[in-house]
């Protein structure tokens, strides 16, 4: 069976043959083991590597979140850290952990940013078109964490689940703003 077919599968929950994943070794690991015997893994298991061939040097891709010593103020105002290149950070301060600024607080542009980091639109485009071209089903996607984990980011987890017990009204608010910035960023995705 195909990748793509397998997926469609998946999705319509249609028995597919194998759990479609996608796996990668992070920034950390690279820094912590050898790059030979990483690639060598890699190649031996290419049902999590498609495709993988290994390369002389490999020199990992870090997010603004996954930098040491250099805090990240996100779109949406929260500040990251991380005690390790390579590894996701945690937000450190939250831009509404008091409700009071919550007048005048503005959502990022989703024309420009998935929340996180800036997006360009057309290289999006280009990449599905290619995926289509290849057989596959050119698929878009929101970031990991859009909903549940932006609202822990932005008012803090404590706060959060005190205003979910607490019903309160600025939540419902916030919610709104999220679930607009979210369809907004689909929106931009599909011009």
């Amino acid at each position: 069976m195909e990748s793509c077919e397998n997926l469609s599968r998946a999705i319509r929950f249609e028995e597919p043959e194998w759990i479609p994943m996608v796996f990668h070794i992070n920034g950390a690991c690279w820094n912590h083991y050898n790059h030979d015997e990483l690639q060598s893994l890699m190649v031996e298991h290419p049902l999590l590597f498609p495709g993988y061939t290994p390369v002389e040097k490999v020199n990992p891709h870090y997010s603004p979140v996954q930098l040491k010593d250099a805090p990240y103020k996100d779109p949406w105002g929260c500040i990251w850290e991380t005690l390790e290149d390579g590894i996701t950070g945690s937000v450190h301060q939250h831009p509404l952990a008091d409700w009071s600024k919550l007048e005048g607080y503005q959502p990022p542009n989703p024309e420009i940013t998935d929340g996180l980091v800036s997006i360009d639109w057309t290289q999006e485009a280009e990449r599905i078109a290619k995926e289509k071209e290849a057989g596959g089903l050119g698929m878009g996607h929101l970031r990991h964490g859009h909903t549940f984990l932006q609202l822990c980011d932005i008012r803090g987890y404590e706060n959060l689940i005190f205003d979910m017990v607490d019903d309160e009204p600025n939540l419902w608010k916030l919610i709104d703003m999220l679930e607009e910035f979210n369809l907004a960023q689909k929106k931009a995705g599909f011009q």
